[in-house]
């Protein structure tokens, strides 16, 4: 991995992990809580593709990342640039994961 492009975070699914129909990758949201007078929680967009999932042997299959469950993710930042129905763009980014673990497992 790019030293230069390279994140790591925890935080809770906000939703079950489900792998799109041919089963070659799986988008998911990452809830990050952050302490402080403000108290902000963050939502991070998030794809893991299959591939990389067996590549990195992870020790989590797919159906067992559940809602609430607390993750560490390693992974890279890509664009992601779209246009909404109403013409307007919007940039972003993805996570894309190569490496998941539970937390709670620790």
């Amino acid at each position: 991995m790019n030293p230069n492009n390279y994140i790591q975070i925890s935080g809770r699914l906000t939703a079950d992990v489900t792998p799109n129909e041919n089963k070659t990758f799986a988008r998911f949201n990452l809830a990050k809580n952050f302490v402080g007078a403000d108290k902000k929680t963050i939502f991070l967009s998030c794809i893991i593709f299959k591939k990389e999932f067996d590549d990195n042997e992870q020790t989590i299959p797919w159906d067992l990342l559940k809602k609430g469950q607390e993750v560490l993710i390693t992974g890279k930042l890509a664009p992601n640039n779209w246009t909404d129905k109403e013409g307007v763009e919007h940039k972003g980014f993805d996570i894309i994961v190569n490496k998941i673990r539970d937390l709670a497992e620790e």
